[in-house]
């Protein structure tokens, strides 16, 4: 399966966005409430803007993209091109028997990665193959099998942070606003039961 850098040729400002951990909400009688968050990582919804202020050539580009996928809700790579720290990302979580995964960072100053909150390093416990991935990204491969359900995670220093996501909401007219030629797309991350990276 082919899954693309969402768009090459289009330089994004910022991707803020918000997470939803399937939160279970229960209210008493009397008002008090208890909130238990049912997912062990979230969804993360991106709202990507594109500067795109070179009039068409960058609009069509986007404009494209996303109609090229509508209703198709094909997964792709999103990589945000400013960089910045990024801390205890979720990177995936073991099986028992796999040992390589992609890394949620392009062009990191450095690397720390956690198995189940406790830090390994590098060497001893993982290698790093650059670029080995998919859109450009690299893999961490361990040394040995990381134990079932465990979770891994990493901090990136000064770091391009890398999205696997699936369009939402494809094509509508007022993602693109002419009148400064920025572009707005919603973006939801994909939860999916078979990792997209398993090799």
């Amino acid at each position: 399966m082919t899954i693309p850098v969402f768009p090459s040729g289009v330089l994004f400002e910022r991707a803020p966005y918000k997470e939803n951990w399937k939160t279970l909400s229960n209210q008493s009688e009397g008002g008090v409430e208890q909130r238990i968050g049912k997912w062990t990582r979230p969804i993360r919804q991106f709202e990507v803007i594109a500067n795109l202020m070179e009039q068409s050539a960058e609009a069509d580009v986007l404009l494209n993209f996303i109609h090229a996928r509508k209703g198709a809700f094909e997964p792709f790579l999103f990589i945000t091109r400013s960089k910045r720290s990024w801390e205890k990302v979720f990177v995936g979580a073991g099986t028992g028997s796999r040992r390589v995964w992609v890394l949620p960072f392009l062009e990191w100053d450095f690397l720390t990665v956690y198995v189940g909150g406790v830090e390994v390093f590098w060497g001893p416990d993982y290698d790093v193959l650059s670029a080995a991935g998919p859109g450009g990204s690299d893999l961490i491969v361990f040394r040995v099998s990381v134990a079932n359900t465990a979770v891994i995670e990493a901090d990136g220093g000064n770091a391009k942070f890398v999205a696997y996501v699936r369009a939402t909401d494809l094509y509508e007219d007022d993602h693109v606003q002419y009148g400064r030629f920025n572009a707005r797309l919603s973006l939801t991350e994909v939860k999916a039961d078979v990792d997209p990276y398993a090799s």
